[in-house]
């Protein structure tokens, strides 16, 4: 049975908003069994109910997902979520690859950069979705003048188009991460990724986790919120030399 990596995605993202990253991944660890999961509310599980709690997204996953062990690369919200899931279900988790973390013991001004809080607000209040679509590509990507650009954003407009982002699961997971509490240790081998260029998420988050956790942390010089788009090939580095220092 090959080992199982886990990709998840965060805040009104799913499966699809990884673009063909996991392919890459796939082709880069070939030993490995690659799945993208989504949360209750998103993409093939838009038609659930989102859960008010990090707790019980965790608990979903780690149901849905089997016993594993898995490797659990996640990103943004569902660093929150991956964390839990691997300090309620040790045994399932094998390691934990965090990329662009936040955390609520952190003060808000210190979690979200301004500009983001003013995208969420102007998520809540518009109802058309490639509208919707668009402002997040804009806040997370620093590479708009990159031919690729295009193809994602037209992609991005598809999945909104598909499943509609909704108000109800945007606040719920907002409520969710509000009240998160990071766990005082990692349940097992822990690494934190970031970026100097994050204009939704304060890079200081993921020192923070990383030096509360003592655990291994690399910073991206340029990339924006979304590493798996803005710096793919550093990424795939990154989770490979991880996910081979497990085995």
């Amino acid at each position: 049975m090959p080992p199982s990596l886990i990709l998840l995605r965060g805040l009104m993202h799913e499966s699809g908003h990884w673009h063909g990253f996991e392919s890459r991944l796939a082709a880069a660890l070939p030993e490995w069994q690659i799945q993208c999961c989504d949360n209750p509310g998103v993409g093939d599980q838009y038609d659930r109910p989102a859960p008010w709690s990090i707790a019980a997204m965790a608990d979903d996953l780690a149901q849905r997902c089997g016993p594993g062990p898995h490797l659990l690369v996640a990103t943004s919200l569902g660093a929150m979520i991956a964390a839990s899931w691997a300090e309620r279900h040790p045994s399932t988790v094998t390691g934990l690859l965090l990329l662009v973390p936040s955390m609520a013991e952190a003060p808000l001004l210190a979690r979200l950069q301004p500009r983001a809080m003013g995208l969420l607000l102007l998520a809540l209040a518009r109802r058309r979705a490639p509208a919707v679509a668009a402002l997040v590509q804009q806040m997370t990507s620093n590479r708009r003048d990159d031919p690729g650009h295009r193809r994602i954003a037209a992609e991005r407009i598809v999945l909104a188009r598909r499943f509609p982002p909704r108000r109800a699961v945007l606040l719920r997971q907002l409520w969710a991460a509000s009240r998160f509490r990071l766990p005082p240790s990692p349940p097992c081998p822990a690494r934190i990724l970031n970026s100097s260029g994050d204009r939704m998420v304060q890079p200081a988050c993921g020192h923070i986790w990383a030096r509360r956790w003592h655990c291994s942390y690399h910073r991206h010089p340029s990339a924006g919120h979304d590493l798996a788009t803005d710096a793919p090939e550093w990424l795939l580095r990154q989770i490979s030399d991880f996910a081979n220092a497990l085995r």
